[in-house]
């Protein structure tokens, strides 16, 4: 099977995260960025990183786009070049095109010319911190759409000593235990309870659920 290949353009805070999951997946990547300062810097690790202003037509036109999975705009400073080089993409007919947007406004117009996927790393992460800080004692809270969210959250004492099966957890909160972060011996691992797991002490519940329900159980158990 072959190699999935995709094509970064720009090399900022998200381009480099991305870049550093796709080659730790073992993903091929090409990387593109007009400033010459940040390809030097990650030409150790990406073997195919060039020097190219991908808002020339021409210059796009020379990378075979079409055989790459998918391209994501990763540059945030210039709406309008995101727009350009999103719109070059999708006419050389790349399979998958992500960009990066700040607004709804931008996601609109994006979506307009055909972009596949719109992300919002900064709106995320602020809602992703939005919903952490809110809810006392929760270590993460992941949203999700339609209402519900992934929370960290660490096992509360009315849970101690029981069994997942005994706690009725599912059915008294109408809540998801999809996985329990345990410590022994000062190492952690991470594994998917049975309905005979025991709760302990500093177990950290991975949780996942309707907002509402997850809020119910915290203000329920003071947590």
């Amino acid at each position: 099977m072959a190699t999935e290949k995709y094509l970064i353009i720009g090399v900022g805070q998200l381009g480099q995260c991305l870049i550093d999951y796709l080659l730790e997946a073992d993903k091929e990547i090409m990387v593109i960025d007009s400033n010459e300062e940040k390809i030097q810097n990650i030409q150790d690790k990406v073997r195919n990183a060039l020097v190219l202003d991908a808002t020339n037509s021409e210059v796009l036109q020379k990378l075979d786009l079409e055989t790459f999975d998918a391209a994501i705009v990763t540059m945030g400073e210039k709406f309008q070049n995101v727009l350009l080089i999103s719109v070059l993409l999708k006419e050389a007919g790349v399979k998958k095109v992500v960009a990066r947007a700040s607004s709804k406004l931008e996601e609109k117009i994006l979506k307009k010319v055909g972009v596949d996927l719109v992300i919002f790393p900064e709106l995320e992460m602020g809602e992703k911190l939005a919903n952490t800080l809110m809810r006392k004692n929760v270590e993460e809270a992941i949203p999700l759409t339609n209402g519900n969210s992934i929370i960290q959250v660490k096992a509360p004492e009315i849970l101690m000593g029981k069994t997942l099966k005994e706690s009725k957890f599912r059915k008294t909160y109408n809540i998801y235990i999809i996985a329990i972060k345990t410590v022994e011996k000062n190492k952690e691992s991470t594994m998917i309870p049975d309905a005979d797991y025991k709760f302990q002490e500093n177990d950290i519940l991975i949780i996942i659920g309707n907002n509402k329900n997850i809020d119910k159980f915290i203000k329920n158990e003071n947590i």
